[in-house]
């Protein structure tokens, strides 16, 4: 699923430099779909590029987070900027579910994932 979800992705990628436009029949919506089921069964590929999807295309997918997962542990309070109950940033929600996957990745071995969550903070120690 993983495989065919990468194959969807660069497809689209190097569809809209040549010509513009997206694959018609497979979309990244369905790449994301595909991954969204692999991250969510464990899968640290899948997760880490769901955490990509989510900062690369913040509108394309519906906030999803791995099952049982607390609100209050994916949406924290630091990276929500929140004004009349909604969030302020119109993409903290995407970072914070970008956090929240890559971790996870990190977590189930995934080495790519850990060395971006390690440069996060190092630029966070910049600050």
């Amino acid at each position: 699923m993983v495989d065919v979800a990468a194959k969807i992705i660069t497809t689209d990628g190097v569809k809209r430099i040549s010509d513009g436009s997206s694959t018609p029949g497979t979309t990244l919506s369905d790449a994301a779909h595909y991954l969204i089921l692999a991250a969510k069964e464990g899968n640290p590929v899948a997760q880490r590029e769901v955490a990509s999807l989510y900062l690369t295309h913040p509108g394309l997918l519906q906030p999803h987070s791995l099952p049982l997962s607390l609100p209050r542990e994916t949406f924290r309070p630091e990276m929500m900027y929140w004004q009349h109950g909604k969030p302020q940033e119109p993409h903290a929600e995407a970072m914070c579910l970008a956090l929240h996957w890559m971790q996870h990745a990190s977590s189930n071995g995934d080495e790519i994932a850990r060395r971006k969550l390690m440069e996060r903070e190092g630029s966070n120690s910049i600050r």
